[in-house]
């Protein structure tokens, strides 16, 4: 699964919804609810899919992707909104892919993209021992593409690339193979801190 360094125009248009929301929010006073999770699940396919040259299947609200070259990706969101347990339950006997695109949200925003080959995942996550709690009656080897693996994802690059991981970073200054420093607001709301 290639992903291009280029952002598809979807990605804006995910981004001004976003803004947009956060300001009848800001406006109003009014506790609005969050994106629905088949809205965030569609902008996640459409973005993957404008990643890859795939195309996301337009049934599925964006989960699987046909890849150039006839390689399938399934798509799952993590979203620190939704609390580190939040995902998809996968079981990686089962899953029907040759990829997986964890798609990363903080404040609705896309922060990172983990590409995992679907044959590694069961080896990664016995490495990383992520276990978030799956539902009752789920297969024994299923397990959560949750908030907290994409955070071990990230905690332990080097592990998760001996399973052929590969991570991109989203920011205001594109897309990058390596994170970029945090940036908090300091005092002066017109300046910023970076944070390593």
């Amino acid at each position: 699964m290639e992903i291009q360094r280029e952002l598809p125009p979807i990605l804006e248009a995910w981004l001004e919804f976003v803004n947009a929301h956060e300001r009848v929010i800001e406006e109003t006073g009014d506790a609005l609810p969050e994106p629905s999770l088949e809205l965030m699940s569609a902008f996640a396919g459409a973005f993957v899919a404008g990643l890859t040259g795939g195309v996301a299947d337009p049934g599925a609200c964006g989960m699987h992707i046909a890849l150039p070259g006839g390689e399938r990706a399934l798509v799952a969101l993590a979203s620190e909104e939704r609390g580190d347990d939040f995902g998809m339950v996968v079981d990686p006997a089962a899953v029907s892919a040759d990829w997986i695109a964890l798609v990363a949200f903080r404040s609705r925003r896309p922060v990172a993209i983990h590409v995992i080959p679907v044959q590694q995942l069961g080896g990664l996550t016995r490495a990383l021992g992520v276990s978030a709690p799956v539902p009752p009656g789920a297969p024994p080897t299923a397990m959560v593409l949750s908030t907290a693996f994409h955070w071990n994802l990230c905690l332990e690059p080097l592990t998760a690339e001996v399973f052929g991981v590969r991570t991109y970073y989203l920011s205001t200054g594109g897309m990058s193979r390596e994170p970029h420093p945090i940036m908090l607001p300091t005092a002066d709301p017109r300046s910023v801190e970076e944070v390593a």
